[in-house]
C-alpha cells in the first residue's frame, strides 16, 4: 500500500499509536503499583516503572514488529528497527 491511497497521514495514525502506547504503559504502571500497595507492599513507582517499561517494550513492541515482519504491512513498522 502507498500514501496516496490513505485517508490519513502515516504520521498522524503513527503519533497516535505511540500515544496510545505510552497511555496503556502508564496505565498499567500505575495499576501495578496500586496492586503492590494494595497487598502491603510499598513499592518505589520509578523502580516499577523502569522494570514494567523494560519488559513492555520487549513484549509490546518487539512482538508487534515479529508478527508483520514477513506481512504486506511490514513496512509500516520499519521505523521502529532503530530500536
Amino acid at each position: 500500500m502507498t500514501w496516496s491511497h490513505w485517508f490519513v497521514a502515516p504520521a498522524i495514525t503513527s503519533f497516535f499509536f505511540l500515544l496510545g502506547v505510552l497511555t496503556l504503559y502508564w496505565f498499567l504502571t500505575n495499576r501495578i503499583v496500586r496492586l503492590l500497595q494494595k497487598f502491603g507492599y510499598h513499592p518505589d513507582p520509578e523502580a516499577v516503572r523502569n522494570i514494567f517499561g523494560l519488559l513492555y517494550m520487549i513484549v509490546i513492541i518487539f512482538g508487534l514488529q515479529l508478527s508483520v515482519r514477513d506481512s504486506a504491512n511490514s513496512w509500516v513498522f520499519s521505523n521502529w528497527q532503530i530500536l
